[in-house]
């Protein structure tokens, strides 16, 4: 089952310029009578004009949860989101009960498109680049996990400025920082589930794995930064099956 607010992009053309755009809203009614739900999504470009505006209303049981299932799309004039130039739309999510609103919540939106090609090697909006990059842990000497967003980011841009395009969180999960940082400033990012110590065949590692890798997706799968899921499948060599994002939902998480 999914929660809380879920952004695809099931179809980007580099060439027209057009977009589609889906959200999914879950929704839980907590109290204990039927609630006329709505929810409201816009779509805002930088200058703050409102590009796109989904809406729609449901009698919501009492103790029943409901998924809205919104798309539309951008016709003409689409800015990218890439590795040299990573425009970001927010999606404004307003969440209305019997007309007084209830919860707000704001999302980044980059639209690209990114395939894995055979003779052309990596493309992003139709593109092929070369993908420089490297691994990183989110560990500081004497302070441990407990970074400032500040120096998520510092990191972030100092590898931008080496020219580094595509960053590997090894060997875990980062925080949401490091992805809300690449999002702006336009790296891509290969993230891993915690799966690196500790290999085991039983069955409750692997039951940690699929939760720690569900719980992965559902933390960051609205980041547009994020290309590839990573997860371990085997002991044996240490092999890695990768899990490659696409523009449309694969994984149900």
């Amino acid at each position: 089952m999914n929660n809380g607010i879920t952004i695809t992009t099931p179809s980007v053309d580099p060439v027209n310029l057009n977009a589609t755009l889906n959200v999914k809203t879950h929704v839980i009614n907590q109290s204990t009578q039927t609630q006329q739900v709505q929810v409201i999504n816009r779509l805002v470009d930088k200058s703050g004009s409102v590009l796109l505006k989904l809406s729609d209303s449901y009698a919501l049981p009492a103790g029943e949860a409901f998924e809205f299932n919104q798309i539309g799309g951008i016709e003409q004039g689409l800015k990218l989101w890439s590795t040299d130039d990573p425009y970001l739309y927010k999606l404004n999510t307003l969440l209305l009960v019997d007309g007084k609103a209830l919860d707000v919540a704001d999302n980044n939106v980059g639209f690209r498109k990114f395939e894995f090609d055979q003779k052309h090697g990596f493309k992003l909006n139709n593109k092929p680049i070369k993908l420089i990059g490297f691994n990183r842990h989110q560990h500081y000497g004497y302070i441990g996990d407990a970074l400032p967003n500040s120096l998520h980011k510092k990191d972030m841009q100092q590898f931008k400025e080496l020219g580094f395009n595509v960053v590997r969180t090894a060997h875990y999960p980062q925080d949401d920082a490091l992805l809300k940082a690449c999002d702006e400033l336009g790296i891509l990012v290969y993230e891993e589930a915690p799966t690196w110590t500790g290999m085991q065949n039983s069955g409750k590692w692997w039951d940690n794995l699929e939760a720690s890798a569900r719980t992965m997706v559902r933390n960051h799968r609205n980041h547009p930064s994020v290309i590839i899921w990573g997860r371990v499948l085997t002991t044996e060599g240490m092999y890695l099956s990768y899990i490659m994002r696409s523009n449309k939902k694969t994984l149900t998480v």
